[in-house]
């Protein structure tokens, strides 16, 4: 997703800036099917504004091809300069598959505080006992989609216009 140290800020005003110091389980680890572990980013508040009743919120679906997991998650109120850790329980599908889920952190009001940039997230492989997925195939399918621009940004979001927006 981002590599740690990535920052990025909110407005030309540097007020909201997030850094992903560090993250737990990194993309592709291989999930037996049905497994439930938990995700851990530490995030570090790298702006001037407390962040106050904020939460991760679900960008992707809770369905049956998608892992289970919380809608939203809790943000520790973090000051200025301090880091945090948000931690979130994920149960991947029933069946083998390459599974993500993705979230962005959303104010107390439920606005997206960095809608244009990349989500926090995770991308595991699950396989069943027995069972092992085409990796190779999967890479090559993904090697072949839609190129995306490559980030090192994680958080930003435009000034607020009192229309609601994300």
């Amino acid at each position: 997703m981002n590599p740690p140290g990535s920052e990025v800020q909110r407005n030309e005003s540097g007020s909201d800036v997030a850094e992903l110091v560090s993250e737990t389980i990194p993309d592709g680890t291989i999930f037996p099917f049905g497994s439930t572990f938990t995700k851990t980013w530490t995030l570090r508040n790298s702006g001037n504004v407390p962040w106050n009743n904020r939460q991760l919120k679900r960008m992707t679906p809770n369905s049956a091809t998608y892992p289970y997991s919380p809608d939203f998650v809790a943000v520790p109120h973090t000051l200025p300069g301090e880091a945090t850790m948000i931690s979130v329980d994920i149960t991947v599908t029933r069946y083998p598959s390459l599974a993500q889920v993705r979230f962005k952190m959303v104010d107390e009001h439920g606005h997206l505080c960095w809608p244009y940039l990349n989500p926090l997230g995770l991308t595991v492989i699950v396989e069943s006992r027995g069972l092992s997925l085409d990796i190779q195939g999967l890479k090559a399918a993904k090697t072949t989609a839609a190129p995306q621009q490559p980030t090192q940004r994680i958080a930003e979001a435009p000034r607020r216009t009192g229309i609601m927006g994300g």
